[in-house]
């Protein structure tokens, strides 16, 4: 939390007020992207720590196949983000979140890379690196797109550093390794049931992000005792209402009022959306496993 505070005043101090409103919508719309598109390969990978090297193998390569889809879809969906920003003379805006989107792989493909992207050293790495270059980027009087590209590039740094294997945490075993490769209906139901607990998150951060910083820290607060996992919608329509209201929020604020703030607004809106869209591609198949007890700490 601090270091993503300093490293965004960092980048208010570089740019100004505007720049750094303008580069905080990018970063969000590529993260719209990933939340819409996200699969949870890395618990369907974790279940199987310790199986048998075959079984290991055949699951890595399906997650791959998996996540290359969910990383085309993201593309497509970031590039119609980008596209509409063009359109609603955005461009400052669009190119920004182009170059924040060369990140974008890591957050498909880093959970296949052993299931460990989102261990503590990752989420270290890409805060302290990312505050280190933007640091350097102050001092050296850069511009904006330096700063994007600082905040697409430290995603693969800090994917490069929790694959160290000193680094990597040790996995504590849950139970007996499943011994059967990984397959895309239980992939499907992992993501429907954690999709559930994303979206209870993403909403509750939301409403308490009027209180500014304390509202951040209240709700990742809740989400570290597991609130986000009490608060489930237990219905999809709820769900799909509250999507069809955010993305119809989304599109009337650029259009009634285009300032770099509600602009802002606007992309949380997306977000919101986008986490209500994954709950519902994901639905049908949320019961089929048993839930379990891994907290699901999402990068924001």
């Amino acid at each position: 939390m601090t270091g993503g505070i300093l490293t965004w005043t960092a980048i208010a101090a570089a740019l100004g007020h505007a720049d750094a409103v303008r580069m905080l919508t990018a970063i969000m719309l590529v993260r719209t992207a990933w939340t819409l598109t996200k699969l949870d390969t890395a618990a369907a990978l974790r279940r199987r720590h310790g199986a048998s090297a075959e079984v290991a193998a055949k699951s890595l390569r399906r997650a791959i196949r998996i996540e290359a889809i969910g990383l085309i879809l993201s593309i497509l969906v970031l590039a119609a983000l980008i596209a509409l920003l063009n359109r609603i003379g955005e461009a400052e805006i669009a190119r920004m979140t182009l170059l924040i989107g060369i990140g974008l792989p890591v957050r498909h493909f880093g959970p296949a890379a052993g299931g460990r992207r989102r261990a503590e050293v990752f989420r270290l790495a890409l805060t302290w690196t990312g505050l280190a270059m933007a640091a350097v980027a102050l001092a050296a009087g850069l511009d904006w797109t330096a700063f994007a590209l600082i905040l697409g590039v430290r995603e693969w740094i800090a994917l490069g550093i929790a694959l160290i294997p000193g680094l990597r945490p040790k996995l504590d075993a849950s139970g007996p390794p499943v011994e059967t490769p990984l397959s895309w209906r239980e992939v499907a139901a992992i993501t429907g049931r954690r999709a559930r607990h994303r979206f209870t998150y993403r909403v509750g951060k939301s409403l308490l992000g009027v209180l500014g910083p304390i509202g951040n820290i209240a709700a990742r607060t809740a989400r570290g005792i597991g609130a986000h996992r009490r608060i489930v919608p237990g219905s999809a329509w709820p769900v799909a209402t509250v999507a069809a209201g955010a993305t119809a929020a989304a599109i009337f604020l650029p259009i009634a009022l285009a300032k770099p703030a509600l602009l802002l607004a606007s992309a949380s809106l997306l977000r919101v959306a986008a986490a209500a869209g994954n709950v519902l591609l994901w639905w049908r198949f949320a019961d089929q496993l048993p839930d379990d007890d891994e907290d699901d700490e999402e990068d924001d």
